[in-house]
């Protein structure tokens, strides 16, 4: 047991395949402690560095892309402020449309929809609110808006910093892929867009 606490923390950073198969664990390590390591190995945190950009051309031609997990997902103006996503996320073909809550004003909101996503991003004076689900996942996530800057907190599994300025909005930092896989963060880019849409604060 002492054993296996000690290479419990180093397998943490080794791929699952390096476990795989008994012939490739090393000596030491009896079966019932590699199924400890695929079983400490598996309940993980998968964390991992991202860099989301979301632009939105003169609020009608939006581009949300990650290269790393291949999100690339376009977007275009469809009338009455309404935009609609499509594109791919890894492995999956997404796509999402986002209606304003006000037609007269798309500064006062909009509900996303689509892929397993349901969510309202409603104003709240310079401040968005997001609520709904991603996926699997409820979000609750503030976006300030400061001049033609923004800035996000609030939602465990993103840890990420907004820049940008105008129409883009771009997004680094960590986050869980096993809370907000590609098609998950394909529409947190999808909802970027739409806030990179918005006119400018009176």
């Amino acid at each position: 047991m002492k054993t296996l606490s000690l290479l419990a923390s180093l397998v943490l950073s080794l791929p699952v395949s390096a476990f795989s198969a008994p012939a490739r664990l090393p000596d030491l390590l009896s079966p019932a402690d590699a199924e400890a390591l695929q079983a400490i190995r598996a309940a993980a945190q998968r964390w991992t560095s991202i860099y989301l950009q979301a632009d939105c051309w003169g609020g009608s031609s939006c581009r949300v892309t990650e290269n790393n997990l291949r999100i690339n997902l376009h977007g275009y103006r469809s009338g009455w402020g309404s935009l609609n996503f499509n594109g791919s996320a890894g492995n999956e073909s997404v796509n999402f449309h986002a209606d304003p809550s006000d037609g007269r004003d798309p500064r006062n909101g909009y509900w996303i929809t689509g892929s397993q996503t349901n969510v309202r991003l409603s104003p709240s004076g310079n401040s968005y609110w997001l609520t709904g689900n991603i996926g699997r996942r409820s979000v609750s996530i503030t976006f300030n808006r400061f001049g033609s800057g923004w800035s996000m907190y609030g939602q465990s599994g993103l840890n990420l910093n907004l820049s940008g300025f105008n129409q883009t909005i771009n997004a680094s930092g960590n986050v869980d892929l096993d809370q907000f896989g590609p098609a998950e963060l394909a529409a947190f880019g999808a909802v970027l867009s739409v806030l990179a849409s918005l006119p400018a604060a009176n």
